[in-house]
């Protein structure tokens, strides 16, 4: 479980499979990343999995 992690600059990332570092970031930032990704880099409506690729 430990390859799939690392910490760069005392914050962590998880190995993805199509990018080569994701940031991990607190539950409570979820909600918050998510919103300010939508209202405005994607103010119209775009599937899921893109929405998700463009806050990466």
């Amino acid at each position: 479980m430990t390859n799939y992690y690392t910490l760069l600059d005392n914050r962590l990332y998880k190995r993805g499979l199509s990018r080569p570092l994701l940031k991990c970031v607190a539950q409570p930032w979820t909600t918050t990343i998510m919103a300010e990704v939508h209202d405005s880099i994607c103010s119209n409506h775009i599937g899921g999995r893109l929405l998700a690729a463009k806050i990466l």
